[in-house]
């Protein structure tokens, strides 16, 4: 049988933000070592991170299309070059 990684449990402290019934972290994972915990910890949040670059990448992409799609609608800035100095 495998090991199971964490288990969800109801949490037993308090903070003092809780309301009579109501809880700011109604869950609370344990884990079997705090090696794993760390190491799933650290995976989690990679897995936030991955998804946000991937949403803006997205959002790259996709407005990349739409100012190709319409160039006339697409603000460009010009760029002027400096004038070259005589020698």
């Amino acid at each position: 049988m495998p090991l199971q990684l964490y288990s969800s449990i109801h949490p037993v402290a308090q903070t003092p933000a809780d309301t009579s019934g109501t809880r700011i972290f109604p869950r609370a994972f344990q884990f079997p070592s705090l090696n794993i915990a760390q190491i799933l910890l650290l995976y989690w949040s990679a897995l936030i991170v991955l998804d946000r670059t991937m949403q803006d990448v997205d959002y790259i992409i996709a407005k990349t299309q739409v100012e190709t799609e319409n160039p006339r609608t697409c603000r460009t800035r010009r760029i002027e070059t400096a004038p070259a100095r005589a020698t």
